[in-house]
This record gives structure tokens, C-alpha cells and sequence, in this order.
């Protein structure tokens, strides 16, 4: 009876002994065999096969092409660091300083590189165009500085800035920035995290693309310290928003709206309650009258240097519709010319029989339209300064806390009666602490003396 055959393991010693290291790997899922790259076949895992293989005339005719003594350069042409340091440096100029659909000028670029430094290896060897260009951005830029935040990051706490918007092919974004401790710098950094596209943007949607991005990105919404949004009902809302779904996975989120939205909203809700709206109406109509017509602003401009002893007249300013804020600056251009403005609709009116002109034209002779104009334009003003200081990128946390708590303050005080003791930012306002008779500015205060029949009501108001 013959002797019994034993079955032997794959040896991980034997990838660094000189005989096989070379040749010899392992079989994946078939620990008993062995695979010898050169020969292409698989051999018995044990010490006294491998070592006759090592014999084999097949074997030695199959690794002579690979011995040490032949040339490697003649089947592997060897790469230029210096090539691929030039590709990479366009490649993230491309990345950093064009648009995605710009990325076609490093066909350009690529080939002006080779021209002007002709001569230089590494110009010699530059072979860039988009297609290139492009799985370099995607395959090594964008993994190297996503390892970078994470790694940067670490397992630190973070805030998320978020916004939708639309491109030119109206297709419609969703913008995710990022804000944390930098541990190599020492600072909080805020920078780009990602571009998702979305089908829609309802807050569900928002929600997952959110929570799949932090995912993707190795970043833990469990980190995740709050989100900075706009005030959309989409963003804020107390039911179905997105800071309240996002709160189902992480019950400590804050969420910080955006303080120039915000005084945007408080301002424009103030002024439906408080001011008529035809002073609304009054500053975008007359930036309208002008607008699409260079025969009216010729016009006008003769009729303001017969006035003003030549001197052109500054361009009226459009109003945003978006941004109630953005009439403080055209109230003021308003303001400074009421009296040409004035005059010019009384001409236009009876010159082409127009009714906007005449409604203008009432506004315009109307006084008590100077009398809201002048209250508006200094409070205005001063919730416009509040409002550009939140929008620097290197302002002082601290110093706009206090801008924003002087604003209230001194709203407050050209309302509140002196002698009553009251604090708007920790006591709740009511009609008890109104002044009998506010100071509301020169401007305001000078303009009142134009109207004898004005009311205390309407100045209360």
C-alpha cells in the first residue's frame, strides 16, 4: 500500500526567498496551489514542486525574456516625473481658475506651453488635452484634496453652509460649504465642499443629498454642529424643512439663517406695514421711465443742465425687487434730484399725454412723499452698513454681534421714550415706551416744515 498523500498550505515566506519571489504568486481561493506568472500555470503548493518548476525548460524559456540582464527600457518606457509634475500644475489651474465648460482651453494652453518653452524636457514631453486634463482632475486632484479636508479635518465637529441655485443650462445645484478647525493652521477654515446636482428641491431631497454627500466625503453627521441657510420656508421650515429632517439623524443640529436675508426680510415686512405702497411704486417707475429709453434720458439730462448750470445728472438706480434693501441707494439718488424729477414729469405729462407720467408727477408734487423718503433714507442706511459688514469675508465676529446690537439700539431710540429704562434685544416691545414726539432725523425733521397741515397721527405712524 502506497504512502499517503499530505496536503500542504501556501507558505507566505516563500513571496521573499530568492528562488521564487520573482515568479511565484498566490491562487486566490485554492490555498493548496501556487501560480508562477512567467509560465502562466498553476503548480502544487509545496517546497519540492516549486523547485522542480524552477528547473523546467518551459520555465527557464518563459522568465528569460525577464532576466536582470536584458535592459528593462526595452519593454517599459519609463515615465517623466517632471512631465507629469507640468500636466498635474495645469491640470489644477484648469481645475481652480475655468468652469466645467471651459476645461476645452487646456488644448490650447497645453500646446503654448510646449511652444514657449520649447527646448525643456518636461515641455517636450507634455502631452495635455481635455480628455487628459479631465481624469486627472477627477482621479487624482479630487481624491488627493478630499483626503486632504478629511484628514485636515479629522474626527473634529463642523458646520455645513448650504444654497440652491441655477446655472445658465438651468440646471439646478445644490452649493454645500464647509467650516471647521484647521488643526495644521490653526484657524477655522471655510471652504468648498461640494456641487451636487438635483432633479428637485423640495426638502426631502435637499435632506438625502445632504446626508449622502457627508457620507461620500467620510464626515460624520454626528460632527455636524449646524447649518447656515437662507430663510426659504424649504430651508427653515418648522415642520418639514430641511433643518428639521437633518435633526432626525442629528437632535443637537442649530440651525444659523442667514443674517443679511434676514434683516432683508425684517426691513421689507416693515415697510408693508408702515409705509404706503406707492413709495414702492414710485422709485421703481421712475427707474423704469428711463431705463429703455435713450430719447428720455437725453431729455432729462437737458433738463437738469439748464438747471444745475451745466452739470450732468447722476444715473437713477434701480431698485432690486429681490432685495428691499437695495432702495436706500436709489431713494437717495431720488432724493437729490426731486425738484428736476419733479419738473420733468409735469412737461412729460402735458408733452406726450402719458398717464405714468402723470402718476409721477402727482407723486412727485405730492410733499408728504418727501417726508417718507427722508425717514427712510437714513434707517435705511444704517441697516445697509450692518448688512455689507456681515458680507466681508474678513470681518470680526465680535465686531458685527455689536453692529448688529448698536442697529437695534439705535432704531429703537429714535422711537422710544429717553426716561423709560428699556432694552429692545431683552424686553419685549410695547406701545407704552413710544415717545410722545420722536426726533426722527434732520433730514426728516426739515422736510416736515414743508408741510403746515401735516398730522401727528401720520407722523406717529
Amino acid at each position: 500500500m502506497g504512502k499517503p498523500q499530505y496536503t500542504q498550505k501556501f507558505r507566505k515566506d516563500w513571496l521573499n526567498n530568492k528562488q521564487f519571489k520573482d515568479w511565484l504568486v498566490e491562487v486566490e481561493g485554492d490555498e493548496t496551489k501556487a501560480r508562477c506568472k512567467y509560465c502562466k500555470c498553476d503548480i502544487i503548493a509545496k517546497n519540492y514542486d516549486l523547485t522542480k518548476h524552477l528547473t523546467t525548460k518551459k520555465h527557464r524559456s518563459a522568465s528569460s525574456a525577464f532576466s536582470t540582464s536584458r535592459q528593462l527600457s526595452k519593454f517599459i518606457k519609463p515615465e517623466s516625473s517632471k512631465s507629469n509634475s507640468a500636466e498635474g500644475s495645469l491640470s489644477l489651474f484648469i481645475a481652480a481658475h475655468t468652469s466645467h465648460t471651459s476645461i476645452l482651453s487646456v488644448n490650447h494652453l497645453g500646446e503654448l506651453c510646449k511652444i514657449i518653452f520649447r527646448g525643456c524636457d518636461s515641455a517636450n514631453e507634455l502631452k495635455l488635452h481635455r480628455t487628459k486634463c479631465t481624469n486627472i482632475i477627477v482621479n487624482v486632484l479630487a481624491p488627493h484634496f478630499n483626503n486632504d479636508l478629511l484628514n485636515s479635518t479629522g474626527s473634529g465637529h463642523y458646520s455645513i453652509l448650504i444654497d440652491e441655485s441655477t446655472d445658465i443650462s438651468v440646471i439646478k445645484f445644490l452649493g454645500i460649504l464647509i467650516l471647521y478647525f484647521s488643526k495644521e493652521t490653526g484657524e477655522v477654515v471655510s471652504t468648498y465642499l461640494a456641487l451636487v446636482e438635483m432633479t428637485t428641491c423640495d426638502a426631502e431631497s435637499i435632506t438625502n443629498a445632504i446626508i449622502n454627500t457627508l457620507q461620500i466625503k467620510g464626515l460624520s453627521i454626528k460632527k455636524l454642529l449646524g447649518i447656515g441657510t437662507d430663510n426659504a420656508s424649504v430651508m427653515v421650515g418648522i415642520n418639514n424643512g430641511v433643518h428639521q429632517k437633518l435633526k432626525e439623524y442629528n437632535p443637537s443640529l442649530i440651525l444659523i439663517p442667514c443674517v443679511c436675508h434676514s434683516l432683508q426680510l425684517a426691513v421689507s415686512a416693515a415697510t408693508n406695514v408702515a409705509l404706503p405702497r406707492h413709495i414702492d411704486f414710485l422709485v421703481k417707475e421712475t427707474y423704469n421711465w428711463f431705463a429703455h429709453s435713450t430719447l428720455r434720458q437725453n431729455e432729462y439730462k437737458t433738463l437738469y443742465k439748464a438747471i444745475n448750470d451745466g452739470h450732468d445728472p447722476l444715473k437713477i438706480i434701480q431698485a432690486c425687487g429681490t432685495r428691499w434693501l437695495s432702495i436706500e441707494s436709489a431713494i437717495n439718488r431720488i432724493l437729490e434730484q426731486w425738484v428736476e424729477l419733479k419738473l420733468l414729469f409735469q412737461m412729460e405729462r402735458t408733452k406726450y399725454k402719458c398717464y405714468t407720467a402723470e402718476i409721477l408727477y402727482n407723486l412727485y408734487n405730492d410733499q408728504q412723499n418727501v417726508v417718507y423718503l427722508s425717514f427712510l433714507s437714513p434707517v435705511l442706511f444704517e441697516v445697509q452698513s450692518v448688512n455689507k459688514a456681515f458680507e466681508s469675508n474678513t470681518a470680526d465676529p465680535l465686531k458685527l454681534l455689536s453692529s448688529l446690537s448698536n442697529l437695534v439700539q439705535s432704531v429703537s431710540k429714535k422711537i422710544v421714550s429717553p426716561s423709560l429704562n428699556y432694552n429692545p434685544i431683552k424686553t419685549k416691545f410695547s406701545e407704552q415706551y413710544l415717545h410722545p414726539k420722536p426726533h426722527l432725523g434732520y433730514k426728516f425733521e426739515n422736510a416736515l416744515k414743508t408741510i403746515p397741515n401735516f398730522k401727528d397721527e401720520d407722523k406717529k405712524h
